[in-house]
């Protein structure tokens, strides 16, 4: 097998240090999906500390072994400076590394899930970040297979997410969703990046409360 240098994109997830001044890091990247990676002396290594960070698009350079992927070098492509503005930003940046790291299958490319991701974590608006959240929330459902599509019924609607049962009519332990709430789930469920971010302002806020009470329901009982 021949071992060589690639280099990838990527977001850091999770920063492991050793007691023997090790590191173990783990990253999602555009060309290997969520991988971990082993490097010597991180501890010790001032520039490589600083550069390897959180909410940060990174350059790797990785190393492929037989068994494992040592990282080569890292550089700072750009800085997501929304985290930084605020504690609420923060918390839910840390919030969205972890459900990724989460769902992520190990060692599976997915080129456009990170790219839609990347967009996302660059262009987040502090002031909006309960609509943010809401769609960040509905693409990990999506992407999980174990968001129900909610154009069945297009009116005001009783939801069971225990079950992902959706009526007309009430139904036990279901939450009552009115009609527009039922459009904005939908349209989160539809859209890429660049179409909501399009119409982010145009959605009201008063419904996002509910919206993400039901995005909430369905992770209590699926993920």
């Amino acid at each position: 097998m021949k071992i060589k240098e690639q280099k990838t994109l990527a977001i850091l997830l999770r920063k492991t240090l050793m007691a023997d001044d090790d590191g173990v890091l783990e990253f999602f990247t555009d060309k290997f999906g969520r991988i971990t990676v082993f490097v010597k002396k991180l501890a010790k290594s001032k520039k490589k500390n600083l550069e390897i960070d959180f909410f940060r698009l990174l350059e790797l350079v990785i190393f492929e072994g037989r068994n494992s992927k040592s990282l080569r070098s890292v550089s700072t492509i750009s800085v997501f400076h929304t985290f930084e503005k605020s504690y609420s930003t923060n918390e839910a940046g840390f919030l969205w590394i972890e459900k990724l790291r989460n769902i992520l299958p190990e060692e599976k490319p997915l080129p456009n899930f990170f790219s839609e991701n990347i967009k996302l974590l660059g262009n987040i608006e502090s002031g909006s970040l309960e609509k943010y959240n809401a769609f960040f929330r509905t693409k990990c459902l999506d992407f999980g297979g174990i968001l129900p599509y909610f154009n069945q019924i297009r009116q005001t609607f009783f939801f069971d997410a225990q079950n992902s049962k959706i009526s007309r009519i009430m139904i036990p332990n279901a939450l009552k969703i009115s009609n527009t709430s039922r459009q904005i789930l939908e349209f989160l469920r539809r859209s890429d990046f660049q179409t909501f971010q399009e119409k982010v302002n145009n959605l009201p806020d008063e419904n996002f409360t509910e919206v993400n009470k039901v995005i909430a329901e369905i992770e209590k009982y699926h993920e």
